[in-house]
């Protein structure tokens, strides 16, 4: 599995990295929304709005997609 999040320097996307970040047995791809990575993660994920999690199977087929720390808590509980 892979979670991948772009956020920003709100407080939301402060919530977000804090608890992507401490996921174990996962891979983690956390980026800036205005770096290259957090811009590519953008373009390829089509996100419209950050702060944005995508999580992603072994076959890189979209699992899941929330904004809502809430929402990625019950996903991984």
């Amino acid at each position: 599995m892979v979670v991948n999040a772009v956020v920003g320097a709100d407080e939301a996307s402060a919530r977000l990295r804090e608890y992507c970040s401490g996921l174990p047995d996962v891979e983690k791809k956390i980026a800036e929304s205005t770096s290259p990575e957090g811009a590519k993660l953008v373009s390829d994920f089509g996100i419209g709005s950050v702060p944005m999690v995508v999580i992603l199977d072994e076959d890189s087929s979209e699992l899941f997609r929330t904004a809502d720390i809430g929402e990625l808590e019950k996903f991984f509980s």
